[in-house]
């Protein structure tokens, strides 16, 4: 146990609340530290609550994201963060049916990661992300670990809980604004915004007012295409920005 009366410092990139307890318990850090936290609310994000069909259907929702006036080759790189590989594939290819560019291959333009695949492959995924080739990537945790994510613009991802530390992981380049976004159903609504208030998120009254419904997708209303989000400054992807 390391001595209480010794200076401390513990640092990381992102933390989740319960991991950085789990850290603050480990090391016998005092009631009376100093917490700071640079990574997860820098004023360069913003935040919001996506209301999603549920079931298969919110896999094609995802494009309603997009904005489908501007070109995909000219719209600002955004990472979704999938629970399973198998996710990321049935994002990929709603994102690739609804995005028919011309030129490079959908598969180059949307590229799905997760640790199943083999090492080349994994490689060539990443060297197109960092050289900005590659504009949508769906992912599971498997790339957290990888720096490829400073001009990334929008983050998505439907995990509440590492919600923020994925948060953490947007855009680190100066004049660049990521918009974060949780993509939730009408079942799990209430425990969105409620973390979102534990963290000092401002939640639209629009979503606060949402019931929670059922988890059978079947049973669920199908929100509107202008569904909300909250706290962003745009609805849909943005288009490049310079620094």
């Amino acid at each position: 146990m390391p001595n209480q009366d010794a200076p401390m410092c513990a640092a990381a990139a992102t933390l989740s609340e319960k991991i950085k307890d789990g850290v603050v318990q480990s090391l016998h850090m005092k009631a009376d530290r100093l917490d700071i936290n640079l990574g997860c609310w820098r004023p360069s994000l913003r935040f919001g609550i996506w209301i999603m069909n549920g079931g298969m259907n919110s896999y094609s929702q995802e494009y309603e994201h997009f904005d489908t006036s501007i070109a995909l080759e000219d719209t600002s790189q955004t990472m979704i963060f999938a629970e399973a590989a198998k996710i990321t594939q049935f994002i990929a290819r709603e994102l690739r049916l609804h995005h028919k560019p011309s030129g490079d291959d959908t598969s180059d333009l949307i590229c799905a990661y997760h640790a199943n695949m083999d090492e080349p492959a994994k490689r060539r995924i990443v060297r197109r992300f960092k050289a900005e080739k590659a504009i949508i990537l769906i992912t599971t945790e498997a790339l957290t670990m990888v720096g490829i994510i400073r001009s990334t613009q929008t983050l998505l991802t439907v995990e509440k809980e590492i919600w923020p530390q994925r948060a953490g992981c947007g855009v680190r380049q100066a004049g660049l604004v990521c918009i974060c976004i949780i993509l939730v159903t009408k079942y799990a609504v209430q425990t969105a915004t409620a973390f979102c208030k534990s963290t000092g998120i401002e939640v639209d009254p629009a979503i606060l007012s949402i019931k929670v419904e059922p988890k059978d997708p079947g049973s669920a209303e199908a929100p509107s295409a202008g569904s909300p989000v909250e706290n962003t400054q745009k609805s849909k992807i943005p288009s490049r920005l310079g620094p």
